[in-house]
């Protein structure tokens, strides 16, 4: 059991690692709903420019947060697919508190949930918070149980926290969805069988 678990986690963190920086931001956006923040203690510290948006800097450029001040009231407003491209690069370059006021924005609009527990398991996952990332990635296949990578990265942060017959339960939903590339499916059958 041990030798699966083993097994499981480096390969799963193999794959998985190429497929957390290949994912765009975009695919996850599906549209620029706005987010207005009321009170610039809740905006991120540091200053915000289309430059800091290197994937989609045109997407970014035409999303850019534009700030509002009125005697001492402040607000920012911005687009959630900003707020998403924005969360996603300082997770990735593990910047996890520069992260968390981005998730806090998504945290507020209902129609960015996916989004936000996504993005949410992924910084836990980063931290090594595996049950906090299986509690957004359940979060998300409550609603959505077709989410295939959803599946595998809540497999990973339970196998990380030993429970393997929950994890090769997901596994076995992931190989068996349409959604998996071949040599991603192989890397899971050959997990499972070990």
């Amino acid at each position: 059991m041990m030798r699966h678990v083993k097994t499981f986690a480096t390969a799963m963190a193999a794959a998985l690692g190429i497929l957390i920086t290949t994912l765009p931001a975009a695919a996850y956006a599906a549209s620029a709903e706005e987010v207005v923040i009321n009170t610039i203690a809740e905006a991120p510290a540091e200053p915000v420019s289309a430059a800091a948006a290197p994937p989609t800097v045109a997407t970014a450029a035409a999303s850019a947060p534009v700030r509002k001040c009125e005697n001492e009231d402040c607000s920012v407003k911005v687009s959630a697919t900003f707020v998403v491209e924005r969360a996603e690069q300082l997770i990735i370059a593990g910047k996890y508190d520069q992260a968390q006021p981005w998730l806090d924005m998504l945290a507020i609009a209902p129609e960015y949930q996916l989004e936000y527990h996504f993005l949410s398991g992924l910084m836990a996952l980063g931290k090594e918070d595996y049950a906090g990332a299986e509690r957004h990635y359940r979060a998300i296949l409550d609603q959505d149980p077709t989410q295939t990578r959803v599946r595998l990265d809540l497999s990973f942060a339970l196998m990380k926290q030993g429970k393997a017959e929950a994890a090769d339960y997901h596994l076995r939903l992931a190989e068996q969805s349409g959604d998996l590339p071949d040599d991603l499916r192989t890397t899971v059958r050959t997990a499972r069988s070990a």
